[in-house]
């Protein structure tokens, strides 16, 4: 999907969630106001996002997300899919698709399901932070990586990160962060192979 296309689309799907009330997948600890969504930046990261040969949805309400998340995994019966987030885990449930939030050393992990911590507008960069008893384990794993987002966590840039990071930890910032900026590798061997992108507009 071309730039132009794409920040259509996301413009219209902003335009129309005003519009019409949508109850959420996720919770968010403090609810935005509409005027205060950053629409602009969630247009230009999917705009560096992909060039840079990243797979991107923007889900105006939560059936949107539902779809998506069905059609990418629907050819995956015998995908081995590791979920890191309780509330994602409930989605993928909700959309029959089989997976495991508990991973052992030797197990075969062929897509990382995770929430994003924050999503770089300037370079269509993603912040991700793992438990660290599982991050030697997904960056070794060479799987695809499945993130899920919501316009609230779309940082203009780097250095608007830990403010929205903080909220969605009680402890603070994380102890590892991780920067992921290049979302596609033709080495097998490379965290991440192919990465997605669910964006879930909220207001």
């Amino acid at each position: 999907m071309d730039a132009t296309s794409v920040k259509e689309k996301i413009l219209k799907a902003v335009r129309e969630a005003l519009i019409e009330k949508d109850d959420d997948l996720f919770h968010e600890i403090e609810p935005l106001s509409a005027s205060s969504v950053p629409v602009d930046g969630a247009v230009t990261f999917a705009e560096k996002f992909i060039t840079k040969g990243g797979s991107f949805l923007f889900c105006e309400k939560s059936k949107d997300l539902i779809q998506g998340v069905i059609e990418l995994f629907k050819d995956n019966d015998l995908a081995n899919v590791f979920c890191c987030n309780h509330d994602l885990s409930e989605v993928l449930d909700a959309c029959g698709i089989r997976h495991f939030t508990e991973v052992t050393k030797d197990q075969q992990i062929d897509y990382v399901v995770t929430q994003a911590d924050a999503l770089i507008a300037d370079t269509g960069a993603i912040v991700l932070s793992f438990d660290n008893n599982i991050e030697y384990l997904v960056f070794s794993s060479g799987a695809i990586l499945v993130v899920f987002a919501t316009t609230s966590q779309v940082a203009n840039c780097y250095a608007e990160v830990p403010k929205l990071i903080s909220p969605h930890h009680r402890d603070g910032m994380p102890g590892y962060t991780h920067l992921i900026e290049q979302p596609a590798t033709n080495n097998k061997l490379e965290f991440p192979r192919q990465t997605y992108v669910f964006l879930r507009y909220v207001k």
